[in-house]
């Protein structure tokens, strides 16, 4: 796991003047569930190509897939906001 004093420097680093511990609690949370998603996808990328082992480029293959579907849903919320 990620240590809480890490991601508050991270966001810290990133530009906040102060940061609550919400805020450093919110962000190992969302990290947690992201990193989960593409853990999942990296496994079934392994198991596709008939592997046990899950490989370096299973797991960037599935965080390729993971930010595709967020832009996908990016976009496609955009269009309903301006449509909607």
């Amino acid at each position: 796991m990620i240590s809480r004093t890490f991601l508050r420097k991270l966001l810290l680093s990133a530009g906040a003047k102060k940061v609550s511990q919400e805020a450093v609690e919110t962000l190992e949370q969302v990290l947690t569930e992201v990193a989960s998603e593409i853990s999942i996808g990296a496994v079934e990328v392994a198991n596709t190509s008939s592997r046990k082992t899950v490989r370096r480029n299973d797991v960037l293959t599935s965080y390729k897939i993971f930010t595709r579907a967020l832009k996908f849903v990016e976009k496609t919320r955009g269009k309903e906001d301006v449509e909607g």
